[in-house]
């Protein structure tokens, strides 16, 4: 009878957090650090590029200020990419979206925005014509669903 009086969790809130669960840490990590390499890739931090990596750290479930992030970060660019290549092919996919998301979080891509975005895609195994097709598959979904 009592249960009925219990907070009833949202199911997106269910969704996101069967899907965070889905990285292990170093992963959550790495995506971090691709995602401020991916936003400081024009020559500097601009403000809806670092609100966006910080909605993906809150998203994902990881502090900004955990030493993870120093570890991940100490290896560079082949540790991050290293670890990404860990990811199974959906989590790449889903990768790919958010860090194009990214790209274009203040409204114009840069051209070494893009070329930064497309090393990283090359990087974990998707080519440029599949960088486009995840891209705009997601683009239609989010429009067939008015999002």
């Amino acid at each position: 009878m009592f249960d009925f009086f219990k907070k009833k969790q949202d199911p997106s809130e269910a969704n996101l957090g069967s899907f965070k669960d889905k990285f292990t840490k170093e992963q959550k990590a790495a995506i971090i650090g691709a995602l401020v390499v991916q936003a400081l890739s024009s020559g500097q931090m601009r403000p809806k590029k670092a609100k966006f990596y910080v909605f993906i750290a809150s998203m994902l479930d990881i502090e900004l200020d955990d030493p993870i992030h120093d570890k991940v970060a100490s290896g560079g660019n082949n540790k991050i990419v290293r670890i990404l290549n860990t990811l199974d092919r959906n989590l790449k996919e889903w990768f790919i979206i958010t860090l194009h998301e990214l790209v274009m979080a203040d409204g114009v891509p840069r051209d070494i925005e893009i070329r930064s975005a497309l090393l990283f895609a090359k990087d974990i195994g998707i080519t440029e014509p599949e960088y486009k097709r995840i891209v705009l598959k997601a683009n239609n979904i989010m429009r067939k669903h008015n999002l």
